[in-house]
């Protein structure tokens, strides 16, 4: 249905998921009118990876094309240092859902790639344009200002799926939750980085984590975790030669040694972030919108795509879409609750600093001796959130507390 500025389903913002979202939606036949608000999209340092458990829910959803398409580079091994040495290794394809790598990527050339591939899906794409309010009912209706223009559009259903600073919260009628803040993630884009290709590089030590992978052909994303009080003494996110420092004293010497600043330096706070109302009279959200994670274990574009997974076979499968929200809403909480738990804990044991904090890593790596996957806690990223609920029970497995 796309006559008469109605539609099947109006999809407030163009990002990621909401691109992904309106594409898949229009493939299937459904009318889709998709509103944008940027002209183009900005590197403002982004999540750039996609867990293997992501590239599943991809996988799934028929978008490998889509990846490809993006400039996606497969990432299949993971390689640990310690003191700037080679340590723990293994490739993700020999355990991970559907067999599929880690992949990074550009983000606002997969925002490009995305918004683009909808449009060819047959959604119908305003941009730039806002969409400035929301009137409940039946039949919805979502006003647009384009050009200075202002039109107000009908539809079956709204999604949200404009970011954590999401105005269809407000319209859903719930409130903003917000955790506080632990750490910091700051990334950095470097060329004539020499370290190995289709590889996620990661260095967690003494309370900080450096992770370094292939973003494009000619380019490395490096990202840096930290307590805020470490960063601001050591000025990283304000010199990115300090950045850059930092970054190549956790890997073997010489691998950035000609390497050269080649995008934005900026840093993040790690704080989850989600709304006490997902679904609303319908209106649903997405995303980031729905609850974004702590951005330095990188599941925010794997909720994304597990997000269009599981709410397009839902609205195909009831014919009443309220209903389907509603049961999404449910499912959505409890995976991106687990993620919540676990991530948390990450947190706790590798970016706090301090003896304690070190009493707390030596606990850790000894249960993880006894137990490689610490229960199938750390098959996170590999198999997703289904098989670990983040419990009291999976909690002392994973700090060691049950340990004789």
């Amino acid at each position: 249905m796309t006559k008469n500025n109605a539609y099947d389903i109006v999809v407030v913002g163009g990002g990621m998921a909401g691109s992904i979202f309106a594409g898949v939606a229009a493939r299937s036949g459904l009318g889709v009118l998709l509103v944008e608000r940027e002209a183009r999209f900005r590197d403002r340092v982004r999540g750039e990876v996609t867990h293997p458990w992501g590239v599943n829910e991809a996988k799934q959803l028929e978008l490998s094309g889509l990846l490809e398409r993006a400039g996606s580079k497969g990432l299949p091994v993971f390689q640990g240092y310690a003191a700037r040495e080679p340590v723990v290794q293994f490739d993700w394809t020999d355990f991970s859902a559907g067999g599929c790598p880690m992949v990074g990527f550009s983000h606002p050339g997969f925002q490009e790639s995305a918004i683009s591939w909808a449009a060819e899906q047959g959604a119908v794409v305003k941009r730039p344009a806002n969409a400035t309010a929301f009137q409940p009912g039946l039949e919805p209706s979502v006003t647009i200002v384009e050009s200075g223009n202002e039109t107000t559009v009908r539809a079956r259903l709204v999604v949200g799926a404009d970011g954590r600073t999401s105005m269809t919260r407000r319209w859903a009628g719930g409130e903003t939750i917000t955790d506080p803040e632990h750490h910091r993630i700051g990334g950095g884009l470097f060329s004539n980085v020499d370290l190995t290709g289709g590889v996620f590089h990661e260095s967690t030590e003494q309370g900080s984590g450096v992770w370094a992978f292939e973003r494009s052909d000619d380019c490395v994303r490096v990202y840096i975790v930290a307590e805020h009080g470490h960063i601001s003494a050591s000025g990283i996110d304000r010199f990115p030669e300090a950045f850059l420092a930092l970054a190549a004293s956790a890997f073997p010497e010489g691998s950035f040694s000609d390497a050269q600043q080649s995008g934005p330096v900026a840093f993040f706070p790690n704080s989850e972030s989600w709304p006490s109302k997902i679904a609303g009279d319908h209106l649903v959200m997405i995303g980031d919108a729905a609850g974004s994670s702590d951005p330095s274990r990188g599941h925010g574009t794997s909720l994304a795509f597990r997000d269009v997974r599981f709410l397009t076979e839902l609205l195909s499968d009831q014919r009443d879409w309220q209903a389907a929200i509603t049961e999404f809403e449910s499912k959505r909480r409890t995976y991106y609750e687990t993620i919540r738990q676990v991530t948390r804990w990450f947190a706790e044991v590798y970016f706090e600093a301090g003896e304690e904090a070190e009493r707390r890593r030596q606990r850790h790596q000894r249960a993880q001796e006894q137990d490689e996957t610490l229960g199938g806690i750390l098959m996170l990223e590999a198999i997703g959130p289904d098989e670990r609920v983040g419990d009291k029970d999976a909690r002392l497995t994973f700090f060691g507390e049950n340990l004789s």
